[in-house]
């Protein structure tokens, strides 16, 4: 089997590779193939205006020999000698026009092939003088009327293209010619320069090439010559002086516009070129654009190596979509099991809570009673003890509870703009009797300002800190306070304790971690700091802390502005009445739980207020009640949510009322603070306590359920 594989795995690399090079030489040919022929168009259309541009260069001179041909003083000065006066007017009459006309050189022969007057007489070598009857545009122009012809010229040593025309007697015969000499060197500027890779040049009938925008290629043979037209430059001494060195090429394909790709056997030239030739109206010549390929075979060779890229990206992204395949299996197989693992930590803290609450619950409901039970003050001593001991695992489980809720993310998040001075007020009131029962000032600055945060989650921010420094504060005081920081607003809380060395400022934000400095009996369980950065951090609030040993410390919470007109308008207070005083007194409350300790606290805490209770039991007796007694339907209920054996609270509850055929008010007491229980609860509107329920706030939320019961119903 192994074996088998490895010739898999052989002959698919092999598929692999032989794909990728076959590609690569498809592309790069297609893409070779593309290149010339847009190259090729191109330069077609650059060649026939560069051609076009040279006849108008030509066709600019035409006319003048012919207009010059007529003129009288030209036509008498070829029908007698001439003095020297004579010859020099004629010469300066020559210069003039030569100027106007911007030619280079205009020269009067006679019909023997003698020049008798130029426009060069005042240069050292002049044409006047000199016998030019073996050049063809003077045979052609006294055979034939006109005559072209392009050569070097044997006496400036300057190469130019001569145009001749004829000039004759009054009896029409021929008795001389005017020549004219134009210098076309100067298109070779107007061509690519000489750096550009690219070749324009312009070939006689011969195959000589004449002009170029190249010097390597000027006075080259494109074909060989044959023994009569070596005969015919030596007697015309068209190019004399010049070596005419023949240029070797092969053509290596024809494309359809009929451009050529050719191969140019020369070392000092570019190799491979792509060639296209266009004669020259009116001139017998024949003008070529070559191009170097070597721009079109580096993007062919580009598009080959493209291609390999793209299949060795095709090959690569197969390989990561499978590795990634496999990779999310595991990942999804390890994030069901972390969300079971999840779901399993969340029912058993859930669960573990419930199961602590309950008892802890109860005991609080006893130890309430206590004080009216216990004479003596030894008794409510330890009666205090255990409430202070109580209220200390009270804070423990829930801050165990905070920290497992936070990071299994059922702690939810409200944000809203809200007032910081009322905040900041509850945070007072609640802490301003610890502080002076441990003999320290707690100071809150008042502060005008709106934020937007979660308020609760804001105040247990703000609590955690000042009971914090009352903690590890032992004389003093302590200052709560806000300032203004860009769009932000820093809330401060500063005490006058030990400090906090700059080593162990990041450790006590960790969890469990804790200073020795506190009050021997109360140095908390170092959850306090872990949960406000946690809080923070859910927020997205700045935690932070300034501290010196020996000087004190400050812990802050940088909280964004809010929009004050989001604010609802302040509700006016109401002026409490005689009823409000006492609304518990004769009012009939059911309490429902399946943990027969608590309902006998609950009981015994509830007549205690003045409450009638007929009820504090699990479900199976309260529906026994209910179904004898359906008329006695009770002011309020005091529901828990799981009341053992599966049976969820507010459907119990649905059962009650409807043997009631009422609806009354509910508190639903319950040791799971659960973000959608809330939610529930205040969409029904009950009341919601979360357990251990302290008799404080058990009274404070039943008084004020009545108190609207009252209102609504009177009753």
């Amino acid at each position: 089997m192994p074996a088998r594989l490895h010739r898999r795995s052989l002959w698919i690399t092999a598929l692999l590779v032989g794909g990728m090079l076959s590609s690569m030489l498809a592309v790069g040919w297609l893409t070779w193939q593309h290149a010339l022929r847009s190259e090729s168009t191109l330069f077609q259309r650059q060649l026939a205006a560069r051609a076009q541009a040279l006849v108008q260069r030509v066709d600019r001179y035409r006319t003048l020999p012919e207009v010059l041909a007529l003129d009288m003083e030209l036509r008498q000065a070829l029908q007698r000698p001439l003095g020297p006066q004579e010859v020099q007017a004629l010469n300066r009459k020559l210069e003039r026009v030569n100027g106007a006309s911007q030619s280079s050189t205009l020269t009067l022969i006679d019909r023997r092939g003698m020049a008798i007057a130029a426009s060069n007489w005042q240069q050292p070598r002049s044409n006047v003088g000199q016998d030019y009857g073996y050049r063809p545009y003077v045979q052609q122009a006294l055979a034939a009327g006109s005559g072209r012809f392009y050569g070097i010229g044997t006496t400036t040593g300057q190469p130019g293209y001569f145009l001749s025309q004829a000039i004759d007697d009054d009896a029409g015969a021929v008795i001389g010619l005017i020549a004219i000499k134009i210098e076309l060197h100067a298109l070779e500027h107007e061509w690519p320069d000489a750096s550009a890779s690219d070749v324009m040049a312009v070939s006689d009938g011969l195959g000589i090439i004449f002009l170029s925008s190249h010097a390597a290629w000027r006075y080259r043979l494109l074909r060989p010559l044959t023994p009569q037209a070596q005969a015919e430059l030596a007697a015309t001494r068209q190019y004399q002086g010049q070596t005419l060195a023949p240029l070797v090429w092969r053509e290596r394909q024809r494309l359809a516009d009929g451009g050529r790709l050719v191969t140019v056997e020369d070392a000092q030239l570019p190799r491979q070129m792509l060639l296209h030739s266009m004669a020259v109206p009116g001139t017998g010549w024949q003008m070529h654009l070559l191009h170097d390929t070597r721009a079109s075979a580096a993007t062919s060779r580009w598009a080959a190596a493209a291609t390999a890229g793209l299949w060795l990206a095709g090959i690569l992204l197969v390989l990561f979509a499978r590795q990634r395949q496999r990779t999310s299996r595991v990942l999804e197989a390890a994030r069901q099991q972390a969300e079971r693992a999840n779901r399993y930590k969340t029912r058993f803290v859930n669960a573990a809570v419930h199961d602590l609450l309950q008892p802890l619950n109860a005991a609080r409901m006893f130890t309430s009673l206590l004080p009216n039970h216990v004479q003596d003050e030894a008794g409510r001593r330890v009666a205090e003890s255990i409430e202070s001991a109580l209220a200390s695992q009270d804070a423990i489980l829930a801050s165990l509870l905070d920290i497992a809720r936070m990071e299994s993310g059922q702690l939810e998040v409200h944000v809203r703009d809200f007032a910081l001075d009322a905040l900041l007020q509850v945070v007072h009131n609640n802490f301003c009797l610890l502080a002076d029962s441990e003999g320290l000032q707690l100071r809150t600055h008042a502060c005008a300002l709106v934020v937007r945060s979660d308020e609760a989650l804001l105040r247990r921010i703000v609590q955690n800190f000042v009971s914090n420094a009352i903690r590890y504060t032992r004389t003093g005081r302590i200052v709560v306070g806000c300032r203004r920081v860009g769009r932000q607003v820093r809330i401060e809380v500063h005490d006058q304790g030990p400090g906090i060395p700059a080593s162990l400022q990041r450790e006590i934000f960790e969890e469990f971690r804790r200073l020795d400095e506190g009050h021997a009996d109360d140095r908390g369980t170092g959850l306090g700091l872990a949960i406000v950065e946690r809080l923070g951090k859910l927020l997205g609030h700045p935690i932070g802390l300034r501290s010196t040993p020996g000087r004190g410390s400050v812990f802050w919470v940088q909280v964004p502005l809010g929009d004050a007109r989001a604010l609802p308008p302040a509700a006016p207070s109401g002026v409490p009445t005689g009823q409000e005083d006492a609304p518990l007194q004769g009012r009939v409350v059911w309490y429902i739980d399946d943990d027969p300790q608590t309902c006998a606290a609950t009981r015994a805490l509830l007549e205690r207020w003045g409450c009638t209770v007929p009820c504090a039991a699990g479900p199976q007796e309260a529906l026994a009640l209910a179904l004898a007694h359906p008329q006695a339907v009770p002011h309020l209920v005091l529901l828990d949510v799981h009341l053992g054996g599966g049976l969820y609270g507010p459907d119990f509850y649905a059962q009650l009322a409807a043997q009631w055929g009422q609806a009354p008010s509910v508190i639903l007491v319950t040791a799971e603070p659960d973000a959608a229980l809330r939610r529930q609860a205040a969409e029904r509107g009950w009341g919601f306590l979360a357990k251990p329920v302290r008799p404080p706030a058990l009274r404070a939320l039943m008084s004020q359920t009545l108190l609207r019961l009252g209102e609504g119903d009177g009753r």
